[in-house]
């Protein structure tokens, strides 16, 4: 097994959604400036 592969075995399967889930928003949140914008205004 690849690095990658052990280092995802430490996680149980809602982890690992939840890693996936936060991978997204960090994607729009950078991908999009209308939103990272609004995100900036809630501070």
């Amino acid at each position: 097994m690849d690095k990658y592969g052990k280092l995802f075995e430490s996680f149980t399967e809602n982890e690992i959604n939840q890693i996936a889930q936060l991978k997204r928003l960090f994607e729009c949140i950078s991908g999009d400036r209308d939103l990272r914008m609004a995100v900036r205004k809630k501070k």
